[in-house]
């Protein structure tokens, strides 16, 4: 069974390498336009790094923030605002702050709150922006907060703002998203776990300061890849609440807009859609669907282990949609309708420049933190998170009375309806037929269809007419009535707005302004680091890809005896990506040679990875535990009497799995002779390392 599934996915890998090069090679046409590096195969690692350099905001540890609190927040107004409209502070309930993340180095966690223009009873609702990396502000300048930006940089008030009908919280994370940053680069997330804990502890430290909210119905929205973040957060909330962890969050739901979810479903449905509307033809949809297959395959592999496979994956699936886009020409990939300007396929450089403008800053209390829109690095550090399925977890909260709306604007081809409706019907939950059977209804606003409805009990599905991407941006009436209606009873009806909700008629000028370009794509976008159009490049990153899943699938189904007995007879334990950090940040190396150093700590710059102390094993060690060992000192590594005739031993301390991992994949590039790579755990951290040492060897033979 074995053999027979294995030469299926290597006939998979040859069946796309045949007509790539037959096809895509002869019609001098680029198959997969922006979709891989373009420097040598080993810059790979260095480019996708785990300690990240750039566009990600990391001070010197030095702020001005107050330590013993942690969450700090000011009421702010908009410089000249109360000039032009005779707004107190307190008459707009404006608030920004940053949250002093429980779980991390020193990471501090922006964030807006807008109080409601009705009522203080009104639902709590978060919004979160996707990306990953990208700054919420992007939705309270352009989606649904209190502002829009003029062309002149003036401030004019939404009629649809969302806090006309809600307390709105916007929230920039990540840690470096944004106005959000940390002193430690550690403190950069890299998965599901790690961001919903963070957006957990800073809704338990914002409901602390805000007790009147406490009791009002709490509502987790976002987009795109919040596609990610939103089940994940809305899970951990469910899970604090059951068992009394903390403050009770009065969870009602949480709505997904254009994201991505269940990227199995979602990567199948790119070529229906793009054939369905016009963007490729049927010969291109025949051509692009060879990849499908494999891409399938690759997110399964990704399922089982979650790291170096599901790098692969990203890859190997983004042909698929980076192929539409080589045929599709200079189309924005978040609204069909429009052509794709800047590097965005928008220009949002008016908020840039507004918030870079020192009178805001200083409004805000930012200080001379840089205003990040979109983080390339924290683009980068998720993207083994990209392809994993979030779902899974969607179920359990519908069964226990949670409502999940799933809406989408019809001409966004990134995160399409179609996608996200295959995903949101093939959920298996106790009602997943009946929601299947249920009627479309229209959505009216006005009196006109808005879009197409679909629910049942605490599940919806809305598909938003003459809307891309951004909902809220292109529709925002219709945005606004779907929130309402939601929160407040049921989306067939007709909503009663608050009476009054009419704005403030406020327009504020601002005469400097600096310019902050963006480096990467915005919202569950297709990231290209540095990029190649050569056919044949791209071939041969596919190939690479295909071949590290085909060496994954052949380890996972030949022969499980072995691996099992080893498994009971040693204590030997696997790495993950998901092992947290333990121990102060180091390398322990035995039976290296002081003459290495300088390979080490060059090793160490080029990956940014300074802050790990380098300790060399001496004999006084071998008697002493590891956590001694770990913690030694030693300021002058050349004078170090290293013990002779150790194995080539590593040890990692201070670093997560999914860090490790990376280390590890990297270290062939250093020059230097092949380690056995081992890790500080708490259950090793008090025994002798001669024990350690002997566990170690004894594990290496029999594996």
């Amino acid at each position: 069974m074995e053999r027979s599934v294995s030469l299926s996915f290597l006939s998979i890998l040859l069946l796309i390498i045949s007509p790539l090069s037959s096809a895509s090679f002869n019609d001098g046409m680029s198959f997969a336009k922006s979709s891989f590096p373009s420097g040598q195969a080993q810059k790979f690692i260095r480019d996708l790094n785990l300690f990240p350099q750039r566009d990600v905001n990391l001070v010197d540890g030095t702020d001005s923030l107050d330590q013993s609190k942690r969450l700090v927040e000011k009421s702010f107004r908009m410089p000249n605002l109360a000039d032009s409209g005779g707004v107190s502070v307190e008459d707009l309930g404006h608030h920004a702050g940053y949250y002093k993340i429980e779980h991390s180095y020193d990471a501090r966690m922006f964030y807006l709150f807008f109080e409601s223009r009705s009522s203080k009873k009104d639902p709590v609702v978060i919004w979160l922006t996707g990306g990953p990396g990208c700054s919420s502000e992007l939705a309270v300048f352009y989606e649904n907060g209190p502002f829009n930006i003029a062309d002149n940089l003036s401030l004019v008030w939404n009629p649809y703002g969302w806090d006309k009908a809600s307390n709105l919280l916007y929230v920039d994370q990540p840690t470096g998203t944004g106005f959000s940053y940390s002193s430690d680069r550690r403190d950069i997330r890299h998965n599901e776990e790690g961001v919903s804990n963070d957006l957990y502890d800073f809704l338990q430290a914002f409901f602390a300061e805000h007790p009147h909210l406490a009791d009002n119905d709490f509502y987790i929205t976002g987009e795109s890849y919040a596609g990610h973040y939103i089940p994940a957060f809305a899970a951990r909330v469910h899970r604090g609440n059951k068992v009394n962890e903390g403050i009770h969050i009065n969870l009602k739901g949480f709505a997904i807009g254009n994201g991505l979810t269940d990227p199995a479903i979602q990567y199948k449905a790119y070529t229906d859609y793009a054939l369905d509307n016009g963007i490729i033809t049927k010969s291109d949809y025949n051509h692009i669907n060879l990849l499908v297959q494999p891409c399938e395959l690759a997110i399964k592999l990704c399922g089982t282990d979650g790291t170096v496979s599901c790098m692969a994956s990203y890859f190997v699936c983004n042909l698929v949609f980076s192929s539409i886009l080589a045929r599709a020409g200079n189309i924005n990939y978040y609204d069909i309708r429009k052509k794709c300007v800047g590097s965005l396929c928008y220009d949002f450089s008016n908020m840039e420049k507004f918030l870079n403008q020192k009178p805001v800053r200083d409004a805000l209390g930012v200080g001379e933190i840089e205003f990040v829109s979109c983080s390339r690095t924290v683009y980068e550090a998720m993207l083994l998170d990209w392809m994993r399925n979030l779902e899974v977890g969607i179920p359990a909260l519908l069964e226990d009375g949670v409502k999940l709306l799933i809406y989408a604007g019809e001409y966004d081809l990134i995160c399409n309806w179609l996608g996200n409706s295959r995903w949101v019907h093939a959920m298996e939950w106790s009602g997943q037929k009946e929601f299947g059977a249920s009627s479309e209804v229209p959505f009216l606003v006005d009196g006109s269809e808005a879009g197409v409805l679909k629910s049942h009990g605490p599940l919806s599905f809305l598909k938003v007419h003459d809307a891309g991407h951004m909902v809220p941006m292109d529709q925002p009436k219709a945005a606004l009535e779907m929130l309402i209606r939601w929160t407040r009873g049921n989306l067939s009806e007709i909503a009663v707005e608050p009476d009054n909700l009419e704005p403030y008629q406020t327009t504020v000028h601002f005469s400097s302004w600096i310019y902050v370009s963006s480096h990467c794509s915005i919202l569950c976008s297709p990231f290209s680091l540095s990029l190649a159009d050569s056919p044949k490049f791209n071939l041969l990153y596919l190939v690479i890809s295909m071949l590290i899943l085909f060496m994954k699938f052949i380890i996972i189904h030949t022969g499980t005896e072995g691996p099992l007995e080893v498994a009971e007879e040693s204590k030997f334990v696997p790495l993950n990506a998901e092992d947290a950090q333990y121990g102060p940040p180091a390398l322990l190396l035995l039976g290296f040679e002081v003459e290495e150093i300088g390979k080490i700590q060059q090793f160490l710059k080029e990956l940014d990875g300074e802050f790990l102390q380098i300790i060399l094993c001496t004999e006084d060690m071998i008697t002493r535990s590891l956590w001694e060992a770990i913690n030694t000192k030693q300021p002058n590594l050349k004078e170090v009497k290293i013990a002779k005739s150790l194995p080539r031993i590593c040890f990692f301390s201070g670093l997560s799995g999914e860090e490790m991992i990376m280390f590890i994949d990297a270290f062939p590039e250093a020059g230097l002779e092949p380690a056995i790579f081992a890790a500080l755990v708490p259950n090793s951290a008090d025994k002798p390392m001669q024990e350690v040492i002997e566990e170690i060897m004894g594990d290496h033979e029999m594996m």
